[in-house]
């Protein structure tokens, strides 16, 4: 279906586009950072869901940025808020409650597997199974949904076929996965970094601790937001790979 090589050093070619957008990423990242860290600080814990609900649409927002800077002409900021958006913001969630689905199955396989048996070592070796038949379904379903986003960021709301980019993806799937392993390896190290320097975490305070505690809130903030740009782009250069590729095997033999 593909070329050998269609995904050849599109991880390098990701981490590139970040690193020579670095500037601009970092601006982008800091004034999102900022506004996230500010309404941590202004809504009281109760309202932690809607922290998290306008941390979604801002990550949304930065992430169509990007996409739409690599794969079309549109490259204002904040992006335009329309229907794509909001599609993009749709699939997020859709994505995440597969994904906590999935989790939530391992955790009660293995919580239902601890009380039935008595041995420990037998309840531990439950659980790693568990958690081996688990991750590969994640790292599949992470390979075939990672081109929605950026079709999604770049494509009209009423042209947008999830059913065509689900099918295009099926050629790539062992390729993005080993891509993804990397980059999630990468995204541990760093946060395991930063763990050094950062207190132990960022838990529902009252104002004055939240207040003393936002710069650490504001680099986990930001660290997120310049692994984000990592992964957006990695999507966005596959797609673009992807969809170039089955273009040329399109074309007659003459002109290709």
């Amino acid at each position: 279906m593909y070329s050998d090589n269609v995904l050849h050093g599109v991880g390098v070619e990701a981490i590139n586009f970040v690193r020579d957008n670095l500037a601009l990423i970092l601006r982008y990242a800091a004034l999102l950072a900022g506004v996230e860290t500010a309404l941590w600080i202004a809504i009281p814990p109760a309202g932690d869901l809607v922290v998290t609900g306008l941390s979604v649409f801002l990550g949304a927002a930065f992430a169509v940025t990007l996409h739409r800077r690599i794969l079309s002409d549109e490259t204002g900021f904040p992006p335009e808020a329309d229907a794509r958006l909001l599609l993009f913001i749709a699939a997020i969630i859709a994505q995440s409650i597969v994904i906590i689905f999935l989790g939530a199955s391992v955790t009660a396989v293995v919580m239902v597997s601890a009380a039935a048996v008595s041995s420990p070592g037998l309840a531990s070796l439950i659980a790693l199974i568990a958690g081996m038949l688990v991750l590969p379904a994640l790292l599949w379903f992470a390979a075939r949904t990672i081109l929605f986003f950026p079709h999604i960021a770049v494509t009209l709301a009423r042209s947008v076929r999830l059913s065509g980019v689900w099918e295009m993806s099926r050629g790539l799937v062992l390729p993005i996965i080993l891509r993804l392993m990397v980059f999630v390896v990468a995204t541990i190290g760093l946060y395991a970094v930063l763990a050094l320097f950062l207190p132990d975490g960022v838990e529902p305070l009252p104002l004055l601790g939240r207040i003393a505690t936002s710069p650490a809130y504001f680099v986990q903030s930001l660290a997120a937001y310049l692994i984000s740009a990592c992964f957006v782009a990695l999507a966005s250069l596959i797609y673009r790979r992807a969809v170039s590729d089955l273009q040329v095997q399109a074309l007659p033999a003459d002109d290709a």
